[in-house]
């Protein structure tokens, strides 16, 4: 799937992990779309370690994987009246495992027409924030 997906694997140093992330520009002709969800089918299978896909999918056919809720907004993409939530993250049970507390955002678009996507990992609640007056 030339120029459609990049892989990174590498391990993040916090948790001590080795794990693999691949992010996708999926076409939108439509052999080549079902090409490249014959090709992530057959790469999920050899996947040994915690893995994240995310990316413009274009649609969400990806089932087999835990599809992480959208916080914060309704959609990924849109200009004028249409709107989608064409892009996505998508987790393996072995990322799940080893981060329970992933959570999605959807931020601010600046000049694209998507959302840029915020994957945080770790959830620590440091309780209420302190309020001091300022002289």
């Amino acid at each position: 799937m030339n120029g459609c997906i990049l892989h990174v694997e590498g391990i993040f140093t916090r948790f001590n992990l080795d794990c693999l992330v691949s992010f996708v520009y999926a076409p939108n002709v439509g052999n080549l779309k079902n090409e490249l969800w014959k090709y992530l089918l057959t790469f999920r299978d050899s996947v040994s370690k915690p893995w994240c896909l995310a990316g413009d999918f274009n649609e969400t056919l990806f089932h087999q994987i835990g599809k992480l809720p959208l916080n914060g907004r309704k959609f990924t993409w849109s200009r004028g009246n249409a709107a989608s939530c064409i892009d996505r993250i998508f987790l393996s049970s072995d990322w799940l495992q080893s981060f329970p507390s992933s959570t999605l955002f959807g931020l601010s678009k600046y000049s694209s027409d998507h959302r840029p996507l915020h994957l945080l990992l770790d959830f620590t609640n440091w309780g209420p924030k302190p309020f001091c007056f300022m002289n």
